[in-house]
């Protein structure tokens, strides 16, 4: 059992009349202002800016050209003869 979870023993009645009505009408209120806050934050917060992005030039990778540069070197062929 987690720690969220509650064991209630009563009449069957009283879940079904009082209980479970009471639960439905709270979860139902509960997803309802999920689901707003939720829109809200998407329509804010990710939808703020609409402009297009800013390009930038992919950054250098370091050690790629050097490493590519010491592939085509004679040393390299060299070393990996022997």
């Amino acid at each position: 059992m987690h720690r969220q979870s509650i064991v209630i023993k009563a009449p069957k009645t009283f879940v079904d009349a009082v209980l479970w009505p009471e639960f439905q009408e709270l979860n139902a209120a509960l997803v309802a202002y999920l689901s707003e806050v939720t829109e809200r934050v998407i329509r804010e917060e990710v939808h703020r800016e609409t402009g297009e992005a800013e390009e930038i030039d992919e950054p250098p990778q370091i050690g790629v050209a050097r490493l590519r540069a010491h592939h085509r070197s004679s040393a390299w062929r060299e070393n990996r003869r022997s």
